[in-house]
């Protein structure tokens, strides 16, 4: 009965979460329109840009979703294979050195020849490490570093994402991967993404048997 009460209130905020995340863009759209069909706004090209762009982010939030329900379902399929970590860490950091340099930021690999070996759903894990990696890079500021590291002890392998940024305030901490959670209120989609990244890859770790959690550093930053 418990399990029962958990799974409908987790139901009921999920769709209350939704509803209020896809109000605020769709309700952007139809002025918008409503204003072109009006002749406010000429319906020129940098306005159906502006249109179009909103409607890649609805898009990027409905796909995010599904992923997420199909995780949290337990019906997300994994296809596993023997996968390498490190040499995954260090092909998601050449990835991301593109959006690293525009921003002035650092951005370094410190992972052995070889990790031992797992058995996982690559792609997955890449998922999980861009949106580490790209969270990082957000709350780096320029002139700033993050590193990405694999290492291992007796029993288990770890991924590290480090940035030395101004790290997560305490109240925060507990609900960094929580869905839509935004500890930077004046993030919006356009700058912070949909709110279901971090969720997403709580998710597709448990799904592979593993665990996901943030830390501050000593010094500053956060991994």
């Amino acid at each position: 009965a418990a399990s029962l009460e958990q799974q409908e209130t987790l139901r009921q905020s999920m769709m209350a979460d939704i509803a209020h995340e896809l109000r605020t863009p769709l309700t952007g759209l139809q002025g918008a329109i409503e204003a072109m069909q009006d002749g406010v706004f000429p319906a020129d090209a940098e306005n159906l840009e502006a249109l179009h762009a909103e409607v890649l982010l609805l898009n990027r939030l409905v796909d995010d979703l599904r992923t997420l329900a199909n995780a949290e379902a337990g019906q997300l399929p994994l296809e596993q294979a023997p996968v390498d970590l490190a040499d995954l860490c260090r092909s998601q950091v050449n990835a991301m050195q593109f959006r690293a340099a525009d921003k002035s930021i650092t951005l370094a690999a410190n992972c052995p020849d070889q990790a031992p070996p797992i058995v996982a759903d690559a792609q997955r894990l890449n998922q999980v490490m861009l949106n580490l990696i790209d969270n990082a890079l957000r709350h780096t500021p320029a002139g700033g570093a993050v590193t990405a590291t694999v290492y291992a002890n007796a029993t288990d392998l770890f991924v590290t994402v480090t940035d030395d940024g101004p790290g997560i305030a305490a109240a925060d901490l507990p609900h960094v991967f929580d869905r839509f959670y935004r500890g930077d209120r004046s993030r919006n989609r356009a700058t912070g993404g949909t709110g279901l990244g971090l969720a997403i890859a709580r998710q597709l770790m448990e799904a592979h048997g593993g665990r996901i959690w943030p830390e501050n550093n000593a010094d500053e930053g956060a991994t």
